[in-house]
């Protein structure tokens, strides 16, 4: 298309540079963009609606486009610089297209990362409970076991009934604090 209306109608090596750089700028940008999209962790789904997204924004800048020379279109006056708009537009609507479903996948994504992360969180704090409150009775078996032996125990193990009296108190306020 460019070779065919846009080169013919330029007046200079700077003008038609420059219109190849418009379509060939944004054309570039949804390949790179694309390359980008297949090479992330998006999945099948997130990538056809980033492709969803690349032509719906073609589309409608193709068409805000095509609405704003239908003047030109109805009168035959219709130009090679016309056409570059259009195809630019369009092009441009396609690059800012692929952005927004990049980021529209990347957004269900990471809602769905939160989701899990929340999931776990649930999940560590129940296990978490029930790990307190197994050591919590096993530290008041333990307890009551060295209270009723205490009293069978000589001046000899004493030290070793205070200890073991000591470190189940200490166990079990530390248990109570981490509610």
């Amino acid at each position: 298309i460019w070779f065919t209306f846009v080169l013919p109608t330029t007046t200079s090596t700077q003008e038609a540079l420059h219109e190849l750089v418009m379509h060939v700028l944004f054309g570039g940008v949804i390949l790179a963009l694309g390359l980008h999209t297949e090479r992330s962790d998006l999945g099948a789904s997130e990538r056809f609606d980033v492709m969803v997204w690349c032509f719906s924004g073609f589309v409608f800048l193709l068409g805000l486009s095509v609405w704003g020379a239908v003047d030109q279109l109805l009168a035959g006056t219709f130009s090679g610089e016309t056409v570059s708009d259009i195809l630019v537009f369009g092009s441009m609507g396609g690059a800012f297209g692929v952005i927004a479903g990049i980021n529209a996948g990347r957004s269900t994504r990471n809602r769905e990362l939160a989701e899990r992360i929340d999931e776990q969180r649930e999940t560590l704090v129940l296990l978490t409970r029930l790990l307190r409150h197994d050591i919590r009775n096993s530290m008041m078996a333990i307890q009551g076991h060295a209270e009723i032996a205490s009293e069978y125990v000589g001046p000899d193990g004493e030290s070793s009934m205070d200890v073991i009296q000591t470190r189940t108190d200490a166990i079990l306020r530390l248990l109570a604090d981490a509610n």
